[in-house]
């Protein structure tokens, strides 16, 4: 039970994806194409980085860290690096783009047997004639090349695009609330669970709220950067971003959620501080779990588990709710 507990504690976001493309690197396993369904600005962006300080690293240790090559790649100013984004907030990228991304590929390195990069971020938003006119690339990629693209909503582009990329999904992280919602939610989970069906009724009803608010901040978000819609516009693409986003901000809730009642478990099993990922807060989880046999500790974890689940399943924020907090996480007497 232990190494699950500790395997559950990592929240390192790009620490698996990493390590396989580490691996993959030194067996030269290494793909032409990525395609990394995370943030751009976020985990996404933090993996290829990552990934490219590997590559671009002159230190004993890959990645140091130090050197001029890694410092290079997290300012995006390594020569032998192409970065891509839309021209302006809310545009697509448009096919003068891709065709000056693949002159640059096809270039000859700086660094003699060195390698040829390019980072697409906000994939999604390449147009169909885009992804047409760079799919000859992917097909037929330059010697020692990487092309690595980072996406939100993967489902906005050509099947023939995502087929001929070895796909990499970032989870989310408690990074992807922000502060503000991090500490509502700790304030909902320092109340415990329910202890009759009124409470049941309030605590869905303060989760279900909370839910909404970070929706609706998403959206607003993404409203005030988006430039009005020209004739170049994808609204069916900035409507699949947001949306991703939104599916993101759940599912690090779900996650904090798990790390919340695996605490509370830990503590239950009088396990040391160190392993808590709440240790701030390990008076209110000794005294959750004081309520608790083990047992009933870890069937609040599965019971966050299956209503993570029901949402993916789009079922109503409040039902899946509502039946979580009935079920696994009200309160019984120890026995």
């Amino acid at each position: 039970m232990y190494g699950e507990l500790r395997k559950m504690s990592s929240i390192d976001d790009i620490a698996g994806p990493f390590e396989s493309l580490k691996k993959s690197l030194a067996e030269g396993r290494l793909s032409h194409a990525y395609l990394m369904v995370g943030s751009p600005r976020g985990n996404g962006l933090a993996l290829a980085e990552s990934l490219l300080k590997l590559l671009y690293c002159s230190g004993s240790e890959k990645p140091c860290g130090q050197c001029t090559a890694c410092g290079q790649v997290e300012e995006h100013r390594h020569p032998d690096i192409h970065w891509l984004e839309p021209e302006s907030k809310g545009r697509v990228i448009k096919i003068d783009q891709i065709r000056s991304l693949i002159k640059q590929i096809s270039q000859t390195p700086f660094v003699e047997g060195g390698w040829k990069a390019a980072v697409i971020l906000y994939a999604d938003r390449l147009n169909e004639e885009s992804q047409n006119a760079f799919l000859k690339t992917l097909e037929e990629p330059p010697g020692r090349s990487l092309l690595l693209l980072i996406a939100e909503a993967p489902q906005s582009l050509l099947p023939t695009i995502v087929s001929r990329c070895q796909r990499l999904v970032v989870a989310s992280g408690q990074g992807s609330l922000g502060a503000q919602w991090q500490e509502a939610l700790v304030e909902v989970l320092r109340q415990g669970g329910p202890a009759n069906p009124m409470d049941v009724f309030l605590q869905s009803g303060r989760l279900t709220s909370l839910m909404e608010q970070i929706q609706e901040s998403i959206e607003n978000a993404d409203d005030s950067a988006e430039e009005p819609a020209d004739e170049d516009g994808e609204p069916e693409v900035v409507d699949a971003r947001v949306r991703a986003r939104v599916l993101e901000a759940q599912a690090a809730v779900f996650q904090q959620m798990m790390l919340w009642n695996r605490d509370v478990l830990l503590c239950r099993l009088e396990a040391e501080p160190e392993l808590l990922h709440f240790p701030e807060e390990i008076a209110v989880l000794r005294e959750q779990a004081a309520k608790l046999t083990p047992q009933q500790a870890l069937e609040r974890v599965a019971t966050v588990e299956d209503m993570a689940r029901r949402l993916q399943r789009h079922m109503p924020d409040e039902i899946v709710f509502e039946a979580g907090l009935m079920k696994g996480l009200a309160p019984r007497r120890r026995s």
